[in-house]
């Protein structure tokens, strides 16, 4: 062999193999740790008995809704800022002094607003119109006794959009 002793080639490439494996999944470790702690994303609640309390009352308050045949036609006025709810439904409805109008985006939980509805009188709500960008939105209109969900697209067409309560 020489005056020196030479290591044969084919070793080396199972030493990179060998140094490779650890180090991609280290590589991998911190890119995921990274990741998850910049976009947390919060799904585990430190109150999930009462958030389940919570879903089951809801769920009351929409067969409430469907019982009493609710539905609704929203307008939005845009020159002079006022959204009106107009709200029909079966004999036995007693209409609240007010209710709430909760619009969710349907991708931006930071655009969401809640707005607070006044009867005034023959079954029309009105209230102060948000800022709201176009696109979907979840509308929820809610009072003591029931709740009712749609989606609504803005822009809204001239005649406004209908909202009928079910039991979805």
């Amino acid at each position: 062999m020489g005056a020196g002793r030479q290591r044969p080639w084919h070793h080396e490439p199972m030493v990179w193999l060998v140094v490779a494996i650890p180090a991609t999944a280290v590589v991998v470790g911190v890119a995921l740790l990274v990741l998850s702690i910049k976009h947390y994303d919060g799904l585990v609640a430190d109150d999930y008995y009462r958030q389940g309390l919570g879903i089951n009352r809801s769920l009351e308050l929409r067969q409430q809704a469907a019982e009493l045949g609710l539905s609704g036609e929203v307008g939005f006025d845009y020159d002079s800022r006022r959204v009106t709810i107009t709200l029909r439904g079966s004999d036995s409805l007693r209409m609240p002094p007010s209710i709430s109008m909760n619009l969710r985006h349907s991708t931006r939980s930071g655009w969401d607003r809640l707005n607070q509805l006044a009867h005034t009188g023959e079954g029309v709500f009105t209230g102060e119109l948000p800022e709201l960008v176009e696109g979907k939105w979840y509308v929820q209109l809610e009072s003591t006794e029931w709740k009712m969900t749609g989606v609504l697209t803005l822009p809204l067409a001239e005649k406004g959009a209908r909202i009928r309560a079910g039991t979805d």
